[in-house]
């Protein structure tokens, strides 16, 4: 049965110990993030699975300073900040990590996507989590500037090129895939957008949905979230958020 979670910060996690879908250790913007305090480490107990208490979805999320498709002279920073992301959530006991692709800032996309794969292999081998139940799941973008995974394409040869298929998996985010052109709305594209999510990524690799409205239009490659119902994709035509037809059905979704 697919779960519906709230995202919440690390802080209030620590504090609460309660169940949450989503979860930051420092602020997102923190490229470097703060150890966690041993004694805090207990107030989650996921198991290897990502899901806890009812079998709520847990997932954290990366840092969106962590930039996979930086070049050489900036990747180091970035693999050993999301390897240390990796491990703590290997210390908690979650299962399921988000993070963006990245920018490839003017390479290529074939560039970027080569190098995320090869930095992804990298975090996970530093992290030591190859031997534990974890997944990393790439989120897909809304296409602004360079970033990558706004493209299903992207994101697939992002999978397919990894040494690590196993650990890998992708979340899709409802505003940034309409922002980056792909319209749901209608019956008729809801089932191409899923028809192009199974080709090139491959709908057993979703694990999470990430439900949000947008304040821009579809194909705006803006990535401005809204709340649900009260942007360009709307309550009542929203068939991924109100009633998600098979075969997105059983995967656990977040707001």
């Amino acid at each position: 049965m697919p779960l519906l979670g709230a995202g919440c910060t690390w802080p209030l996690i620590g504090l609460s110990g309660q169940a949450t879908e989503r979860c930051r250790f420092s602020p997102p913007t923190n490229v470097n993030g703060e150890h966690l305090p041993c004694g805090r480490i207990p107030l989650i107990d996921s198991g290897n699975d990502g899901r806890k208490n009812g079998d709520m979805p847990v997932a954290a999320h990366a840092s969106y300073l962590i930039n996979l498709a930086t070049g050489p002279d900036k990747a180091e920073q970035s693999v050993t900040s999301f390897a240390e992301e990796l491990r703590r959530c290997l210390q908690l006991g979650i299962g399921l990590v988000v993070i963006h692709p990245g920018s490839h800032g003017g390479a290529s996309v074939e560039i970027g996507v080569a190098r995320v794969a090869h930095h992804l292999d990298l975090a996970l081998e530093s992290a030591g989590v190859l031997d534990a139940d974890l997944k990393v799941m790439l989120e897909t973008t809304a296409g602004q500037g360079a970033s990558l995974g706004s493209r299903f394409e992207e994101l697939g040869e992002m999978l397919a090129t990894s040494r690590f298929p196993e650990h890998l998996g992708s979340c899709v985010d409802t505003c940034h895939i309409f922002a980056a052109g792909y319209d749901f709305l209608a019956a008729e594209g809801y089932a191409r957008t899923v028809e192009l999510l199974e080709r090139h990524v491959g709908l057993g690799r979703i694990h999470l949905l990430h439900l949000n409205d947008s304040k821009k239009e579809c194909g705006s490659w803006v990535d401005r979230h809204e709340q649900i119902g009260a942007g360009c994709i709307g309550r009542e035509e929203h068939p991924i958020v109100m009633a998600p037809a098979p075969p997105l059905m059983p995967v656990d979704k977040i707001v």
